[in-house]
């Protein structure tokens, strides 16, 4: 029995924080470009609005990381070990903070995730052979008994 319940490790990750601060998400028929007026051959921005900067956050961040492994001890001095990790488990999405061009057609919009945000899972698998226990075990056997 514990070959099936024994010598089990497991650990796991969660990472949770509010997303990054964005110019803009909002509806974006209530933003317009600010009027401006040339004042020695400058643009000046005669209004520049009432909402502070870094006011708005982008998307959320989660990500559940979760890693397992099983040490089987065959014999003495022999082991494998089986290990398996999942990098973002539950495969949520990491989107972009919305599009901040105010001229542009997207504005205000999510256009995409951000690369490798995808769930990844390896698995890995060691055999380990302890040669100094049949070294130890044989220089015991041959010692000279002292009496």
């Amino acid at each position: 029995m514990d070959w099936l319940i024994g010598g089990w490790q497991t650990s796991l990750i969660a990472l949770v924080q509010t997303g990054t601060p964005s110019g803009y998400w909002f509806n974006p028929a209530s933003f317009a470009n600010p009027p401006t007026v040339s004042a020695n051959g400058q643009t000046v921005y005669t209004r520049l609005g009432t909402l502070g900067r870094n006011r708005i956050y982008g998307p959320g961040y989660r990500v559940v990381n979760f890693s397992a492994q099983k040490n089987i001890h065959l014999a003495e001095g022999y082991t494998v070990e089986l290990h398996g990790d999942a990098f973002n488990l539950f495969n949520s999405a990491e989107f972009t903070n919305p599009n901040s061009n105010l001229t542009g057609q997207n504005f205000g919009q999510v256009e995409g995730t951000e690369v490798y945000s995808n769930r990844e899972i390896q698995l890995a698998a060691r055999f380990t052979v302890l040669l100094w226990c049949r070294v130890l075990r044989a220089a015991v056997a041959n010692r000279p008994r002292r009496c």
